[in-house]
């Protein structure tokens, strides 16, 4: 909210000075200084504009915080930024972050993780045919809908948990579907409001998860993504990449959780909202 009434603010300032210091007497000369003044005024109001657009859309988009910090990974204290979009449904990209000593500092690389995925969704799109890029926008999708409700409680293998921050206060409890590729953790996110799911069912839904993924691309595939999921950097040779792809997509298409129109909808909008 607070964020909302400032950049509302530099909107409203920034409009008012670039009418009150336009040139209604029609003289053809302007004082360069004035002149900057105004097209530094108007690049900042593009900025504070798409700031108010992000900061409307991430408010009215969830009844939770838009960001949450994770840090309760047994033998690493990494940070796990995520942010919700859409109501009733968590759908975030979230990373295990470098080790941060500070709430700013994770978010400032959640931001720059943001930023590298958008790239490389961007080179992918550039090298790819129609089909593939479509896959890829899943497959990023997937990623966005990643889950509140796992703690992770070893570097080695994750289990997940039932509880989220802010979860007791609305009663909700969070089904987790969790698929983790060798060097990176692709995860679904379903959340039920009102139910009770113990952290037994919870984590057998995750290990059959991880059954079917691991059975569907293989060790070898899976292998070549090794590192991606920190690195942010695709393997020369796609083919697993590809496979993992259409996996995923044929995944997203089955549950019905997300359409290919919100995939691109979600890539596009991480810009702005992340």
């Amino acid at each position: 909210m607070l964020q909302i009434v400032i950049s509302g603010l530099l909107v409203v300032g920034l409009a008012t000075f670039l009418y009150v210091s336009r040139n209604p007497s029609g003289k053809k000369k302007v004082a360069a200084s004035g002149k900057g003044l105004r097209i530094a005024a108007m690049i900042a109001l593009a900025g504070a504009g798409i700031s108010l657009l992000g900061a409307i859309v991430g408010q009215s988009g969830s009844r939770y915080p838009g960001l949450v910090i994770l840090s309760n990974m047994e033998g690493s204290p990494k940070y796990v930024a995520v942010k919700t979009y859409f109501p009733g449904e968590y759908r975030t990209l979230t990373t295990p972050l470098m080790i941060a000593p500070t709430q700013e500092e994770a978010m400032r690389a959640t931001g720059e993780v943001n930023r590298g995925l958008e790239r490389l969704v961007a080179r992918q799109l550039r090298l790819a045919d129609d089909d593939s890029a479509s896959n890829y926008l899943v497959l990023m999708s997937g990623l966005a809908q990643t889950m509140l409700a796992a703690e992770p409680r070893s570097c080695g293998d994750f289990y997940v948990g039932a509880r989220f921050d802010g979860a007791a206060a609305f009663g909700e409890q969070v089904i987790v579907e969790r698929e983790r590729i060798l060097g990176g953790i692709v995860t679904q996110t379903a959340t039920r409001p009102g139910s009770q799911a113990s952290m037994e069912q919870i984590q057998e839904v995750t290990g059959r998860v991880n059954n079917q993924a691991f059975n569907a691309i293989g060790a070898e595939q899976g292998a070549r993504l090794e590192g991606f999921f920190d690195t942010g950097v695709m393997p020369g040779d796609d083919a697993g990449a590809t496979a993992l792809c259409h996996y995923m997509a044929q995944r997203l298409t089955a549950a019905k959780r997300l359409p290919p129109s919100e995939a691109r909808a979600f890539v596009q909008g991480v810009a702005v909202l992340g």
